[in-house]
């Protein structure tokens, strides 16, 4: 199976330089908007505006949605290099994107850490909880639903990119994906000749895996919890969906192409999900072992 030759890792043509993953970015936060309006509506979420200097409301979903992105996403760009790089906080403006080869180039934010993007999206989360006195776990639990939204439109802008594609396989999922950089990027790839563009040897299309995985299933999970939520502890949700993401993530980790640091057979990705998956295992132990615990009954 090969790469659609259809498929650009540009939304429009490398003249207008937007690339499928940048924009996923913005169609996640818009994804979650819609959530958090719909959660609103089904009372699965509720929202205490308050009004600023101006007379404007705050606290809302958007409010919620912009400390999580902003943090988030800063987080994913820190925790890449705190987690995979750290020697790159020797010369910090690296981790800006900038670089002094032959002058002063940005070379764009490459290099995310999803789990450095779940540490500052829950810091985010918590900052926004605290600022306008929401229930710490009302916030999180709900924001379950946006992560995993945001997840999948975040993989299929890999796939669209065709990038961080898995190991190689022989399997009926193998697929050949175009190596643009080969040939100095996508315009001089697609000028080629068919016969004389250059691909990988079969590899799983482990974005695709990930979409899939962390994305719907863990949203047709917590779709399910969530409608029910009246009937499990408040933090159930949050705890459930590290369980999920760790264990997917890990289960994907098989297939994934090597790019950081292992410790035997276990990879970096590996390793950190499986933290999640213990973490998320012992806390709902402990929510679930409080005889003070009670049913949220909002």
């Amino acid at each position: 199976m090969t790469y659609p030759i259809f498929l650009s890792p540009f939304i429009i043509n490398p003249s207008i330089p937007i690339r499928w993953y940048g924009f996923m970015y913005i169609v996640g936060i818009v994804c979650s908007l819609f959530i958090l309006k719909y959660a609103e509506k089904k009372k699965w979420m509720e929202f205490h505006y308050i009004k600023n200097k101006k007379g404007e409301k705050e606290g809302g979903p958007i409010d919620m949605v912009f400390y999580t992105a902003l943090i988030g996403i800063s987080g994913a760009r820190l925790g890449y290099f705190l987690l995979y790089d750290p020697l790159a906080f020797l010369t910090p403006w690296e981790v800006l994107g900038i670089y002094f080869n032959n002058g002063i180039k940005f070379s764009g934010f490459s290099g995310m850490s999803i789990h450095g993007g779940i540490a500052g999206g829950i810091l985010g989360l918590i900052i926004f909880a605290k600022k306008y006195n929401y229930k710490y776990y009302d916030v999180l639990d709900i924001s379950t639903l946006l992560i995993s939204c945001s997840i999948f439109f975040g993989r299929i802008g890999n796939f669209l990119n065709a990038e961080l594609y898995g190991r190689l396989t022989d399997s009926i999922f193998g697929m050949r994906f175009p190596l643009y950089e080969m040939v100095g990027g996508y315009e001089k790839w697609i000028a080629l000749l068919p016969a004389l563009r250059p691909y990988t040897e079969p590899r799983h299309p482990s974005q695709l895996y990930e979409a899939f995985l962390e994305g719907i299933v863990s949203i047709a999970i917590l779709y399910v919890l969530t409608k029910h939520k009246d009937k499990f502890r408040p933090g159930t949700r949050t705890w459930v969906w590290f369980i999920l993401y760790g264990t997917f993530r890990t289960i994907v980790e098989t297939v994934r192409e090597l790019s950081e640091w292992t410790i035997g057979a276990l990879t970096s990705g590996m390793i950190y999900s499986i933290i999640m998956v213990v973490l998320g295992i012992v806390m709902l132990i402990y929510i679930y072992s409080k005889k003070e615990a009670v049913k949220d009954k909002k």
